[in-house]
């Protein structure tokens, strides 16, 4: 049996997790290992973020959130999924990787989710010169490739609500994810 039908609105997060969560907890479970451009703000500010020339979200930030750039192209919505697995579990897909979609991640949250003591310079001199540098993902998540006939029936919308009040796009061969660890971090 398939995750539960979403009413026909855009589902918040929570709905998406409600709905889809057994399916992730059955799908692979994969080494987080990619690497990010981030810098830590001292104002606050807006960032928006762009994914193929299409507005993904816009949100804004305090100062002590990390403004975050990828380093490899998000299209694929498992930046963080790189084709280094856990053990016993298959290659997520790898994609031709472009980069530069920016977001910003809170401060606890960017310190759960990276190697944040020991950044590397930036990969790219005009990122140095903006304070930004390169640091390592970490930990483990479930993930589940959204196909297409699970976009027409369960996101009509193409999106669901993230937790910060804008639509999250949502297309096919988009991963869902979540963190497999047991705290209580906004890993999903």
């Amino acid at each position: 049996m398939g995750p539960m039908k979403l009413p026909t609105m855009v589902p918040t997060q929570k709905d998406v997790f409600a709905a889809w969560g057994d399916k992730m907890l059955a799908s692979s479970v994969y080494a987080k290992c990619t690497k990010v451009h981030a810098k830590l703000t001292t104002t606050a500010g807006e960032v928006t973020t762009i994914i193929d020339g299409v507005t993904e979200t816009v949100n804004s930030y305090a100062a002590g959130c990390y403004l975050v750039e990828n380093v490899c192209r998000a299209r694929a919505r498992a930046p963080a999924l790189a084709p280094r697995p856990c053990a016993s579990t298959p290659s997520p897909p790898s994609s031709a990787q472009a980069g530069g979609e920016q977001y910003a991640v809170e401060g606890p949250t960017f310190k759960q989710r990276y190697l944040w003591e020991t950044p590397e310079p930036a990969s790219k001199p005009e990122l140095a010169r903006e304070g930004f540098q390169l640091f390592q993902a970490c930990g483990r998540v479930w993930a589940y490739r959204v196909s297409r006939a699970d976009c027409e029936e369960f996101f009509p919308s193409n999106s669901f609500m993230a937790p910060w009040g804008e639509p999250m796009r949502i297309e096919p061969d988009d991963y869902l994810r979540t963190c497999t660890c047991t705290c209580t971090c906004t890993c999903t």
